[in-house]
């Protein structure tokens, strides 16, 4: 009998399929984890590049801090020199130490034009003079009149010091020093060893870090026995010395496993300064790798066993039932023609395996650029951060002029403590969408951080800087109602322009931030573009701003008196108090025009006019005193209109008769203020106050002021004395008094310190001088001494 072949060979129609099918998942699968593999490890590469970089600029920016500080050392020196010389009259061993003490440097030597040290802030080497070949006998012969040395051996050549010499007209000069040890503390916040070390201790990714200068050489190394080593011929460092970030895996012995090692370009003013090398551990990109081959696999296996257990359902099954109804036809059922449909099954599993592949690298892309925007944009503000800011910025075009605008909320902190900190994130918010309303091509705005905001803008004309301070002023000034409460903002904007005002953008920013703090500290603008004079008087001005204040909440002031002198029998006929800073020889010159700015003199004018009468009146009880005293007013004090009533009221408490009290003003500050200078003035004489206008013939002031304003005295100012007080040019002296007798004034002649002044003075009849001729100005013991004692230091 002939065997009966079967209709459909299930043997092909099923194994064959299945043999191709799992060919196919395998081919599938092998090709996801690839492209996985490579998407990851891309990723991986470039994350940890954009890190590296990252600290590459942290790095550059630690050099960058150290050359600046480097730089307010030479300027502080320099300053100091210029003070020292400018107060020569004063000059002393406690005045160079005090001066010293002051402006934070460690030296100050004063020499003679021989090189002999005259004044010395130690005490260490008055007498000294330098050797031949010595910096100081080069300075001498050099003919400069000011010079900044590099680090170098100081005098007794067992110290290193950095300093500055700058000569006066007459030949004596003055060295102004740091030593290398306060050098070295100043610029410790910004040492690269410290910082590899906080960079590999503070991340658990990161084996080591160091730091290779332009001769190959490891100078900071978080492996300490490391420092030293020559890198020189290693292919890695030498690209990235091209200026290129590049990584290479390799076998790091310390940990018995492999590494990725990215080594990243440090550049300082467009110039690559060194190699920041970094090794990352790659625990992270190998977790990955096994997560993407374990689901690459256990999908594999699923889509298997389904395809199978399919072929066994919906086609075995049916074909076999096929089979034995096509070999036994009289039982073959009619829906088996049926099953043919299911084939469309197998095309939606590879649609759908495939679609779900697609998915998962879409959801990877999405992941990557997320990633991307949020390491460019503040999270609460969804504008650029400071990375972002910088990003952005360097696409503009960079033979064109940027403009940096750093501003801040002045009253922040006033809100945010006053509702809390979710009332000032949404301050902040609505603070970024009105300066989003900012319409203007090629503007970045962005937050750095707490109340912080930069925006930087592409400019065509410098005119264009002043309109956009304009816009962002009147956008802030606005009126924000959160929760109901009404937040008026104020802003202070310092604005900096690249590449004027620094050759990277990093450096015009933190210009423009000095900037903004400037003008967050004048009383006068909100607005301050910066410029080359800001760091120098930011640093000076704040120092003395915070011994202001401390004096005036400490009692830290306290009054000399330069003793009016009748020439005809040296009697003293009055006072001119005179401010001075209790325990420091700073002159009032340098800073009563500070406290003037910072609106401290206001207070400091009220602290003095009480010390002087509360002073008269001690000198009443202790004997019969009948001698004025005269007290400067400054011009921000005629702005207080209640000052006549203050010292009224003083003089009460006190049972001080006005005439023992005189106020004074310089003819400049009549000038600027005649008005308000007029009525005070009348005021305080209708009080029976003394009142004289000081340092007459100084300023720019004529007869005609003169003439329309009453005084009691008039002082021809010291100036005045050194200029024509003399045999040849005495007419012009003469003149100036004979116009104040004109006019009925009594005059007094300041500054007077010679024997041929005296007596030119006494052929001009002028009675009443004041000058150290006779008297310095003195303390209050002293004053008490010559008062009553009755005694007389005199010539």
């Amino acid at each position: 009998m002939m065997k009966k072949d079967n209709v459909v060979n299930l043997r092909r129609l099923i194994l064959y399929p299945l043999l191709i099918f799992l060919s196919i998942i395998l081919c599938i699968g092998l090709l996801t984890y690839r492209l996985n593999y490579q998407s990851s490890k891309i990723q991986f590469n470039t994350y940890q590049h954009s890190l590296s970089d990252s600290f590459s600029e942290q790095i550059a920016h630690n050099f960058m801090m150290q050359e600046t500080l480097m730089h307010e050392i030479d300027e502080k020196n320099r300053l100091t020199a210029e003070l020292s010389l400018d107060h020569r009259a004063f000059l002393s061993n406690e005045f160079l130490f005090d001066l010293s003490q002051t402006m934070g440097v460690d030296y100050i030597w004063f020499y003679s034009p021989t090189g002999e040290v005259i004044y010395d802030s130690t005490e260490e080497y008055i007498g000294w003079t330098p050797d031949e070949g010595d910096w100081i006998d080069t300075f001498i012969d050099s003919g400069e009149d000011v010079l900044i040395t590099d680090i170098r051996p100081g005098d007794d050549m067992n110290t290193l010091i950095k300093s500055v010499f700058m000569k006066d007209d007459d030949g004596y000069f003055v060295e102004v020093a740091f030593s290398v040890s306060s050098i070295m503390d100043i610029l410790s916040s910004y040492d690269v060893q410290a910082m590899v070390d906080h960079l590999a201790s503070e991340n658990e990714s990161i084996y080591y870090v160091l730091f290779v200068d332009k001769n190959y050489i490891a100078v900071a190394d978080s492996d300490h026995q490391d420092i030293g080593v020559d890198y020189s011929g290693d292919e890695q460092y030498e690209q990235a010395m091209q200026g290129t970030t590049n990584g290479v895996n390799w076998y790091y012995d310390d940990v018995k496993e492999n590494v990725y090692e990215v080594a990243s370009p440090v550049y300082l003013d467009g110039e690559v300064i060194g190699i920041l090398g970094v090794g990352y551990a790659l625990h992270s990109l190998n977790a990955v790798l096994l997560g993407h081959l374990l689901n690459t696999l256990f999908t594999s296996i699923i889509i298997v066993a389904a395809y199978v257990l399919f072929q066994l359902l919906f086609i075995y099954k049916p074909f076999n039932q096929l089979n034995q109804e096509l070999s036994h036809p009289l039982e073959r059922k009619k829906k088996v023609t049926e099953q043919s449909k299911i084939f469309m099954g197998l095309f939606q599993t590879i649609n759908h395996y495939t679609e779900e592949i697609d998915n998962k690298n879409r959801l990877l892309t999405l992941e990557s650029e997320k990633n991307l925007w949020m390491a460019h944009h503040d999270y609460l503000t969804n504008l650029y951060n400071r990375r972002g800011f910088i990003h952005a910025l360097n696409q503009f075009d960079q033979k064109s002029q940027i403009a940096i605008f750093y501003f801040d909320i002045d009253n922040f902190k006033h809100f945010n403590d006053l509702k809390g900190h979710y009332f000032g994130d949404q301050i902040l918010i609505r603070f970024a969408e009105q300066l989003k309303k900012l319409s203007r091509k090629n503007l970045v705005i962005s937050r750095f951080g707490g109340d912080e905001f930069v925006i930087g803008y592409q400019i065509n004309d410098i005119k264009e800087v002043e309109q956009l301070a304009e816009e962002i002023q009147l956008s802030i000034h606005h009126d924000f109602v959160i929760d109901d409460f009404d937040c008026f903002l104020l802003s202070s904007i310092g604005i900096a322009l690249y590449p004027k005002d620094g050759k990277t953008l990093n450096e015009v920013i933190d210009h423009a931030e000095t900037a903004m703090q400037k003008a967050k500290s004048s009383p006068h603008t909100t607005i301050i573009s910066f410029n080359e004079k800001i760091r120098e008087e930011l640093t000076f001005t704040t120092d003395i701003v915070e011994l202001l204040k401390k004096c005036i909440s400490e009692d830290g002031f306290e009054m000399h008196y330069q003793p009016q002198v009748r020439i005809s029998d040296r009697s003293i006929v009055g006072f001119e108090a005179l401010l001075r800073i209790k325990g420091n020889t700073m002159s009032p010159g340098i800073f009563v025009p500070i406290a003037e700015k910072h609106g401290l003199m206001h207070i400091i004018g009220r602290i003095v006019i009480q010390k002087v009468i509360q002073q008269i009146a001690l000198w009443k009880h202790k004997g019969d005193y009948h001698i004025p005293v005269y007290i400067n007013l400054s011009s921000t004090q005629l702005h207080d209109i209640s000052m006549p009533v203050m010292i009224k009221e003083l003089l009460e408490k006190y049972q001080i008769e006005s005439h023992l009290v005189g106020v004074e003003i310089t003819e400049d500050v009549f000038l600027d203020k005649e008005g308000l200078v007029l009525d005070i003035f009348r005021e305080l004489k209708q009080m029976g106050i003394l009142t004289a206008i000081d340092d007459f013939g100084s300023g720019q002031a004529g007869v005609n002021y003169l003439t329309n304003f009453e005084v009691d005295m008039v002082k021809i100012g010291k100036n005045v004395a050194d200029k024509y007080l003399t045999e040849e040019r005495k007419q012009i002296y003469q003149n100036a008094v004979n116009l104040c007798k004109s006019l009925n004034f009594h005059i007094l002649s300041e500054g007077i310190e010679t024997e041929e002044q005296i007596k030119l003075l006494k052929e001009m009849k002028v009675s009443t001088v004041q000058g150290f001729y006779y008297y310095k100005a003195m303390p209050i013991e002293s004053i008490e001494s010559l008062v009553f004692n009755k005694t007389r230091d005199l010539k």
